[in-house]
């Protein structure tokens, strides 16, 4: 009884320590997010600024995308699905920067 006591408080542990990385780099997809956020305020207040906002869209969307590969290493089924809603709805978001980015450049 006392080593299967063990075994089931180990593996209690270990999820519980997946469960949090997991919460780990879910809030850092939410600081990508908020950050792209930002630099979209960024371009609009000054879009002379495209060069420097392009170069940090890159560099979030790199976080952002190994971020999502981490938690998706770990998600099946629902979980999954939302991740994958959720990378294409951050693609969408920084395409339309990448366009207004674009535009302000052939001005």
């Amino acid at each position: 009884m006392g080593w299967v006591g063990l075994e089931m408080t180990t593996t209690a542990a270990k999820r519980i320590e997946l469960a949090a990385e997991d919460i780990h780099h879910a809030a850092q997809l939410d600081h990508d997010v908020l950050d792209l956020n930002r630099l979209e305020f960024r371009f609009a207040a000054d879009p002379r600024e495209f060069e420097q906002v392009r170069e940090r869209i890159r560099e979030d969307q790199a976080n952002f995308t190994a971020e999502l590969a981490i938690l998706r290493s770990h998600a099946s089924g629902e979980a999954a699905e939302i991740l994958s809603e959720i990378d294409q709805t951050y693609s969408i978001y920084v395409e339309d920067i990448e366009h207004n980015i674009e535009l302000a450049e052939a001005s």
